[in-house]
């Protein structure tokens, strides 16, 4: 397995599995997938190519099984904005051999300490990865405020508040 570097040559495979793991995460939450339409995905992929970000395919042999994409957000710490390995070779060690190659990448670069990442509260799969993999420190918190109707119906007790999830 190996990560290569994207270049738009792969344009149709990453569009297709951007798409897929943008519905994934909208499916969490009973959410409707906001990404329809080919040119936001297209945009989506610039964003994920532009200053600071880098984005990498996960490819065996010629095949490609996924999508890396890091963002250094500072001068010490760069994010896995986005890990994404298709559904029929998960559970087959990737994900973590992924994080070992992104942690890599960063560890090379002059001044990065760690790495970083969010995941969904509900994507307990991908907790379980990252968890096993070192990911155990709390650094940042996400809270969201919803301005319509919240479809979150679970909830959770964290640091003396109840929210939602």
């Amino acid at each position: 397995m190996e990560f290569t570097i994207y270049n738009n040559k792969f344009e149709k495979e990453i569009l297709t599995m951007i798409y897929d793991f943008f519905d994934f995460h909208a499916g969490l939450v009973s959410s409707k997938d906001e990404l329809t339409n080919e040119a936001r995905l297209k945009e989506i992929i610039n964003e994920w190519i532009s200053e600071n970000h880098e984005l990498y395919l996960i490819k065996i042999g010629k095949e490609i099984i996924g999508f890396c994409h890091l963002w250094y957000k500072g001068e010490i710490v760069c994010w896995v904005e986005d890990l994404y390995i298709i559904p029929e070779e998960r559970g087959k060690g990737y994900g973590s051999y992924s994080l070992k190659l992104a942690e890599n990448i960063v560890r090379s670069k002059p001044g990065y300490q760690a790495i970083s990442l969010d995941v969904s509260i509900r994507n307990q799969t991908a907790i379980d990865l990252y968890f096993k993999n070192g990911y155990d420190s709390i650094s940042l918190i996400t809270l969201r405020k919803e301005f319509y109707e919240n479809k979150r119906d679970k909830t959770v007790n964290f640091l003396e508040h109840e929210f939602f999830y």
